[in-house]
């Protein structure tokens, strides 16, 4: 049974937060095979003048000749076009078989050792009965829908980041989604009937420390355009089903509205 890990770095985090998280990885009581990390050398989330990706090149050196073994597991991976952070699913397609188990994560995170291992015992179970499987550590839930959540871990079969992989191979995905990789993912596991569960674990036990780290919000693209709109439109574009939904809870209140507002009038007009 193979199990790797899989995320996605810019090059202006590679010698930041890149570090802190690969030795999280390394140190999982279950042990990873490999760590791949896709770098991008055009990535959206910079501007393409100044970036330097001679780091990327010296931490694959270092990784290929260190004298560490376990360091030699990390390998990087060069993508010269940037689908966004569904990078972290897609990057890793080529080199993991159907029956693999891929851990999809965050590049600056620090994960607690055992964030793999308690995720297994439900994946492995739900794996009997379906080869498209995604198991979370834990979900976004918009009350209409649940997306997986990256960041927090999530368990997949290779055949599942194939799936995936081939949606935005397939160039179907809305512009609106560049930067919500989660649920675009999600969708698109969903359009292919896959099995998506989660075990919601609290979040002192998946990171080191009692809360995530969320720089979100440190790049241009979300500044400019926030993120929760970006969510939302990811959302209704991706997953007719959500948007029908939610058009009709808009539509049932603002029917109230306008039903309380009537009755109100005729009320007054009454009295008068």
């Amino acid at each position: 049974m193979t199990i790797v890990a899989s995320l996605s770095c810019i090059p202006a985090r590679l010698e930041t937060y890149l570090p802190r998280t690969l030795q999280s990885l390394l140190k999982q009581t279950v042990r990873l095979d490999k760590i791949y990390v896709s770098v991008p050398t055009r990535p959206l989330r910079e501007s393409q003048a100044g970036i330097d990706t001679s780091v990327a090149d010296r931490i694959a050196r270092e990784a290929e000749a260190d004298v560490d073994e376990e360091y030699r597991r990390v390998v990087i991976l060069r993508h010269v076009d940037d689908p966004g952070p569904v990078l972290k699913y897609t990057g890793v397609s080529q080199h993991v078989n159907d029956s693999d188990i891929v851990f999809v994560c965050d590049d600056d995170q620090n994960y607690e050792r055992d964030v793999v291992e308690q995720l297994m015992p439900r994946f492995l179970a739900t794996r009997e009965d379906n080869a498209l499987v995604a198991t979370c550590n834990r979900r976004l839930n918009t009350g209409f829908r649940r997306y997986m959540s990256g960041y927090a871990g999530i368990l997949l079969t290779g055949a599942a980041i194939r799936v995936i992989a081939q949606k935005v191979g397939d160039q179907v995905r809305p512009r609106c989604c560049t930067m919500v990789d989660d649920v675009f993912a999600t969708a698109a596991l969903r359009k292919a009937n896959a099995t998506v569960n989660s075990i919601d674990r609290p979040l002192n036990t998946i990171f080191v420390g009692s809360e995530r780290e969320d720089r979100a919000f440190d790049t241009a693209l979300f500044t400019e355009t926030p993120r929760v709109w970006l969510n939302f439109r990811c959302m209704t574009e991706t997953d007719p089903g959500l948007a029908i939904g939610l058009g009709v809870a808009v539509a049932l209140i603002l029917a109230g509205i306008i039903t309380g507002v009537t009755v109100a009038v005729i009320k007054s007009r009454k009295k008068k």
